[in-house]
């Protein structure tokens, strides 16, 4: 299979910032808008600052790491 890793800082948003990013979101993923309304929705703005990626499937593995 295929692994992903990651390290970073994820913050909740609301107000403001919510809109901004619905805003760009939405933009980017028209298709998702249908999702916006559903009562349990919420959205966050994560910033990774470190992201490790593995294929086991190859030998040898794949392994792909970088600090952001």
């Amino acid at each position: 299979g295929k692994t992903i890793q990651c390290e970073g800082q994820v913050e909740f948003l609301e107000g403001e910032d919510l809109n901004k990013y619905k805003e760009i979101y939405f933009t980017l993923r028209p298709s998702v808008k249908k999702y916006e309304t559903l009562p349990d929705q919420v959205y966050f703005k994560v910033k990774l600052n470190w992201l490790k990626y593995t294929d086991v499937t190859k030998n040898p593995w794949d392994l792909i790491e970088t600090k952001l």
